[in-house]
């Protein structure tokens, strides 16, 4: 990557450091719940390991919530569907977690956006260490009914020794368990050390993506979709879109620095669903001359991947262009 790439990915770097940081030593937010009138001081403080959020201080009136358990970060005055009787403004980002919800209130759309991107990660992290955990107790437990049929089938026909099946058996069970504590303690690793090496390999691989161009649907204001070739300049300071059925077509070139936000379908606010007809498999670019550019995904954590990203590069990019004003 050129000089400008290298400095977007250490700005990557140090948004989710400062995160980590700050969510660590734990901060005080405004928060509501469904059916509350109003919003409340609670401190909010995530555990060393990265998976657990704490809600108010130490002491019985603490809660914990499993990031493993959040099922959707939702940023807006949008609620999460099944979510009701919540106040919510522009500046929230709502935590949708088994049949109940919470949101916080930020100063401005860049702290809640940092807080919404960082923390869908570290969930969306969560959920994937314990999913394998999951797959591999499913398969060791498949393994084990097979080998109880084999050997009720025709017991006469083996002439393994039973001893060393039963110490097979006990070792296999054993790789199991330390490949299960391996992914826990992948997980859990400290936020400088592996979560940055995460950070780093999905940026890494979103630039070489992005460099390359990809054929993404674009809405369009009439209710209609064209595909389009997205890409972006080896500098990483230019989004550059152009119509796929023509080589030939003019290339739309935009700032990364005019990006004032990044949203997901489910945020975004009426009036632009209305215009653009996006729905919750897109990701909007809003403009900062007002405009409204949207991309659509087939794949959920493909759209969650471009909007964490993307919205990091742009970013970075407008902070360094205040810089050199």
């Amino acid at each position: 990557l050129s000089s400008a790439g290298h400095a977007m990915a250490e700005e990557a770097q140090r948004i989710i450091d400062g995160f980590v940081r700050q969510m660590v030593a734990g901060r005080e937010l405004p928060a509501i719940s469904p059916g509350s009138r109003s919003m409340t001081t609670t401190f909010v403080q995530l555990d060393k390991e990265i998976t657990t959020l704490f809600l108010g201080r130490s002491g019985a009136s603490r809660k914990s919530l499993a990031l493993e358990n959040i099922e959707e970060v939702a940023v807006g005055s949008k609620a999460p569907e099944g979510v009701q009787h919540l106040r919510l403004d522009d500046l929230c980002v709502t935590l949708n977690y088994g049949e109940a919800a919470i949101a916080f209130r930020f100063r401005d759309v860049e702290e809640r956006d940092t807080f919404a991107l960082c923390l869908g990660m570290f969930a969306d992290k969560c959920r994937g260490a314990s999913d394998e955990e999951d797959e591999d107790e499913e398969e060791e437990e498949e393994e084990e009914d097979e080998a109880e049929e084999e050997g009720g089938a025709e017991e006469e026909a083996s002439t393994a020794d039973p001893a060393i099946d039963a110490i097979r058996a006990r070792a296999w069970r054993a790789a199991q368990e330390t490949s299960s504590e391996g992914l826990r303690s992948e997980a859990s690793n400290s936020a400088r050390g592996s979560t940055l090496s995460d950070e780093q390999h999905l940026m890494k691989d979103f630039v070489k993506k992005m460099v390359r161009g990809r054929a993404l649907e674009m809405p369009t204001t009439v209710g209609s979709s064209m595909e389009c070739i997205v890409s972006m300049d080896r500098d990483l300071t230019n989004l550059i879109i152009q119509r796929s059925e023509r080589k030939d077509a003019n290339k739309r070139v935009l700032p990364l620095s005019s990006i004032v936000r990044v949203a997901l379908g489910e945020a975004i606010t009426k009036d632009v669903e209305l215009e653009l007809q996006v729905d919750e498999r897109c990701v909007a670019l809003m403009l900062k001359e007002g405009k409204v550019v949207a991309f659509r995904f087939e794949d959920s954590q493909d759209r969650k991947v471009f909007a964490h990203c993307l919205g990091v590069l742009a970013q970075g990019n407008r902070r360094a262009a205040k810089k050199a004003e």
